[in-house]
């Protein structure tokens, strides 16, 4: 058997540490000369020993070097761990320091003297507030435009739909940056809380612009009135009304406005319609103000649903209200004594987008322009009809258009009983709370939407009228106000009624003289008792949670978003000696969750956490939702 393998010895130099290969065997000791450094070395254990240490010197290095890297990046890497760890422990108990806000339990002690009404707390402006530009300064140049490129002849393409434009805001609209209430380390917590809520809600919302999870019936009832809020939520917490998320919301609720009817997805709907700002959005807001209006029952108040009107009846209803609309507050409140007679009403300036068909364009008859002019002869005699002529409306210089007075002459029966209609009437009697029921949470949706609507040509001040005298006859034993008669007094309810009891005094204006009433919000004894009464039933509700009689879970935040709306519309930071903003932020920042939602165990809102969380936000952001009320409130006694 012969073998091919041919025999290979290998040995290093020890000069150059060079690696050597030869194919005949080599004695120990035999003298070789390399090839590459040209120095000769004596073969043997020497050369062989070498390289071995060589090249275990070499892994162990290697080794080491490796080993070293791994110790620099995890010391460093557990370092860093810790400083993040002890700087956020630190923030935390500092947090928690400066924002020890101990809140006042209520003792078992004999009856004390009502606590006076609390006057405005207005926050002073900070230090450092920068103030606002000047609205004459000089128009910034701009720079010269470039020179255009010539570019290779393009297919004209299909011009895209443009948006519905924006309308501008009013004067009084504008946004005023807010001063902080608290802590600027829990500033900054909230602060954090609501960019988690409104990233919440974004997720949520569904592909055709609506939010929550209901179907059927249940569905058709609830989702545009859930929709409208979150939308609205979001626009309250600074989401500009030109975001995608927005408009897709727009969108889900003018196609599915004109079945709207019950009265909290009415409400809601007006409010984010008025808040998005477009203009062609005005008709929306002025149809479903009629729907509420025709759904006030005659004690003053609504239940769940509100009819739905053809565009005759609206027109008609509408007509009718510009003929009863008073000018003077002995028309609405004749019981009070207070009244002069010489005293205006509030009344806002008349809408860019008047309501279509309902008055009579300047110069210009309701003869269509583009109708032909030619003679011809007179008409036979025919059996005369009575002539419905247009008469000067009250305090305004506007004449209803025929078709308008017609529409109110032929108005059906059920709707020339709208409470509206018939306020002078039933002002004369106590309100009845028996049929049809009613309630106060539905109330005081459909207040809001009412101020709201007149700011867009809807005469309110008769249905405003029967909302005061709704409230002034219903106290309860308590001084307070509940749900429904016989029902328990609960702080959202009375809530609710202080803002109901705000728009008479949003009505009275002095004359163009400078005399007549301009009298302060707190010398009204019936909202004075009722805000005491809203103080101690929110001492008690906070004192239930701090004292742990009732766990953080079921926290109401749809009592918190009432209180924190009366609160705002009043310009109120404190109600007396309660600071019901700073302890309910200690309620509700613990209680958000990880998603940046907050639960709806606690709160009547469909077991949707959308609608929890919008009230938690509003309350969060302080958000005013009656702004032009609140400014024409004389809460301090200022003249």
């Amino acid at each position: 058997m012969e073998c091919n393998a041919m025999l290979t010895v290998q040995l290093s130099c020890p000069h150059c540490c060079r690696i050597l290969r030869s194919r005949r065997l080599i004695a120990p000791g035999e003298f070789l000369l390399c090839p590459h450094c040209a120095k000769s070395f004596r073969a043997g254990a020497e050369s062989a020993q070498s390289t071995e240490r060589s090249s275990t010197f070499g892994s162990l290095l290697i080794r080491w070097l490796v080993l070293a890297n791994l110790l620099v990046l995890v010391g460093g890497g557990g370092a860093i761990a810790w400083a993040i760890h002890r700087r956020a422990q630190t923030e935390d108990e500092t947090a928690s320091v400066s924002n020890s806000v101990p809140l006042s339990v209520p003792e078992e002690s004999p009856p004390s003297a009502p606590t006076p009404f609390p006057e405005t707390d207005k926050p002073a402006a900070p230090a450092d507030t920068m103030p606002a530009p000047p609205n004459d300064l000089p128009p910034t140049p701009l720079p010269d435009p470039p020179t255009p490129r010539v570019k290779s002849p393009v297919p004209p393409k299909t011009k895209a739909p443009e948006p519905e434009p924006l309308r501008e805001p009013a004067e009084a609209r504008r946004e005023k940056p807010q001063p902080s209430w608290l802590p600027q380390a829990i500033q900054r917590h909230v602060d954090r809380s609501i960019a988690g809520g409104i990233e919440f809600l974004r997720r949520d919302q569904h592909a055709d612009g609506s939010w929550g999870h209901h179907s059927g019936k249940t569905a058709k009832q609830y989702t545009p009135g859930i929709t409208a809020l979150c939308g609205l939520t979001l626009l309250e917490c600074g989401v500009p009304a030109t975001d995608g998320q927005v408009r897709s919301t727009a969108h889900y609720l003018r196609l599915h406005m004109p079945e709207l009817t019950a009265t909290y997805s009415i409400s809601l709907a007006i409010l984010f319609f008025d808040r998005l700002g477009d203009d062609g959005d005005t008709s929306r807001i002025r149809t479903l103000a009629m729907r509420l209006l025709a759904g006030q029952k005659p004690s003053g108040g609504w239940d769940y649903y509100c009819p739905t009107l053809n565009d005759e009846e609206e027109l008609g209803l509408l007509a009718r209200l510009f003929k009863d609309r008073p000018t003077k507050p002995l028309e609405l409140f004749d019981a009070d004594p207070k009244a002069n007679v010489e005293d205006d009403l509030y009344r806002p300036q008349p809408s860019k987008s008047p309501p279509l068909g309902l008055f009579v364009s300047r110069g210009t008859s309701d003869i269509p322009a583009s109708t032909p002019k030619t003679e011809e002869p007179p008409p036979k005699a025919q059996p005369s009809k009575p002539k419905i002529e247009s008469k000067k409306l009250p305090g305004d210089n506007r004449l209803l258009s025929k078709r308008a007075e017609t529409a109110a002459e032929n108005l059906p029966d059920r709707l020339k009983k709208t409470p509206a209609l018939r306020a002078a009437e039933l002002l004369r009697n106590p309100p009845d709370f028996g049929e049809p029921r009613t309630d106060n949470s539905n109330t005081q949706f459909a207040i809001l939407g009412l101020l709201v609507a007149e700011n867009h040509d809807v005469p309110m001040e008769r249905a405003m009228s029967l909302l005061d005298w709704r409230f002034r006859n219903s106290l309860t034993l308590q001084n307070g106000w509940n749900y429904r008669p016989k029902w328990p007094t609960t702080p959202s309810m009375t809530a609710a009624a202080l803002m109901g009891l705000a728009l008479k005094h949003g009505l009275l204006l002095p004359n163009r003289r400078g005399r007549g009433r301009n009298v302060p919000v707190h010398d009204d004894d019936v909202v004075h008792g009722g805000f005491t009464t809203l103080k101690a039933l929110l001492e008690d509700y906070y004192a239930g949670f701090v004292l742990n009689r009732t766990h953080l879970d079921k926290l109401d935040l749809y009592c918190l978003w009432t209180i924190e709306r009366v609160a705002v519309l009043y310009n109120l930071r404190t109600l007396d000696s309660l600071d019901w903003y700073g302890s309910g932020v200690q309620l509700l920042l613990p209680l958000q969750r990880d998603d940046g939602s907050w639960s709806p165990k606690g709160t009547t809102c469909l077991e949707e956490s959308s609608v929890a969380t919008s009230f938690a936000l509003l309350f969060l952001k302080r958000s005013n939702l009656a702004r032009d009320l609140s400014e024409r409130l004389n809460v301090s006694g200022d003249k």
